[in-house]
């Protein structure tokens, strides 16, 4: 009991002291943009060895699980001229939105990577060449064309504070997409 009560108290001192437990280093809004681009180049250089790749990191490319070197890491070959980052220092995402070259012709590419402690654990790629089969089946122009994106791209604003709503209203605007594909309306 008493060695018990040591323990305690030394890990307890050790633990104010801060040697016991090491506390994930923070990524800001900075340190994402950092790791980010760090992650392409990376990929475009077809080279896992110049990323900061977490142990145990998981990557899925359209929604199949995809070993870090291979997928994406052998055919992106360049960033085209639409390029749009995401940071979430909360939830630990960083994601890019945008044009890259893949397989020699432009697709539209979204990139998700979750950051812990400053390296990556996970990065989830949707890839979208002109004619890809949507969500229905059917090839979409709509959805996937990177001509037209390329020609209309989504604007680029800050939201003032005051405009800006709860994160758990827009957690839930997300989660409708979601409701919406389950009910197979479109609709939530």
């Amino acid at each position: 009991r008493r060695f018990l009560s040591a323990i305690g108290f030394l890990a307890g001192l050790l633990g104010s002291m801060g040697i016991a437990t090491a506390q994930p280093a923070p990524c800001d809004r900075a340190c994402m943009g950092q790791v980010l681009n760090q992650f392409i180049e990376a990929v475009i250089a077809k080279d896992p060895g110049r990323a900061p790749l977490a142990i145990g990191f998981r990557q899925t490319q359209n929604s199949v699980l995809t070993p870090a070197g291979s997928g994406v890491w052998q055919t992106i070959t360049a960033v085209g001229p639409v390029r749009q980052l995401y940071f979430d220092p909360i939830s630990g995402n960083a994601a890019f939105f945008g044009v890259m070259t893949d397989r020699g012709e432009p697709a539209v590419v979204s990139l998700r990577l979750r950051i812990v402690n400053r390296q990556i654990a996970e990065s989830e790629w949707h890839i979208a060449h002109r004619g890809d089969p949507g969500i229905t089946g059917l090839g979409s122009d709509v959805l996937f064309d990177a001509e037209k994106l390329i020609a209309s791209p989504p604007p680029e604003r800050v939201v003032a504070q005051a405009q800006r709503l709860p994160r758990e209203t827009l957690v839930a605007i997300v989660n409708s997409y979601f409701d919406g594909l389950v009910a197979g309306n479109g609709r939530a």
